[in-house]
């Protein structure tokens, strides 16, 4: 976990996650560990890996959101997983709209 010392993720995080790969299976996976390690409120990511689904509930918490606007500026991982926002801060993400190289 990278988060400062009041529970946001730290600016390099963010970058990391703007600049992340997705190229590889591997490389979505991980993103989506530093993405959970860094999320606030483990009920509020939700991985159904049967079901290809990812969700995001921000909880109103800006750290979250902040993961949400690096993930929006990761233009390859938005435009391939992107499948639908709701008012207040819910986002949900069809992982298998793409198949990546092993």
């Amino acid at each position: 976990m990278t988060l400062d010392g009041y529970g946001y993720p730290t600016e390099e995080t963010l970058n990391e996650i703007k600049n992340h790969s997705i190229i590889k299976k591997e490389e979505i996976e991980n993103l989506l560990s530093l993405i959970q390690d860094n999320w606030t409120w483990d009920d509020m990511f939700i991985l159904n890996e049967q079901k290809g689904c990812l969700e995001l509930h921000t909880g109103g918490w800006s750290g979250n959101e902040s993961i949400i606007c690096a993930l929006k500026e990761n233009l390859h991982f938005w435009m391939v997983f992107w499948y639908k926002s709701k008012r207040g801060g819910h986002y949900w993400f069809n992982l298998n709209n793409y198949k990546p190289k092993n």
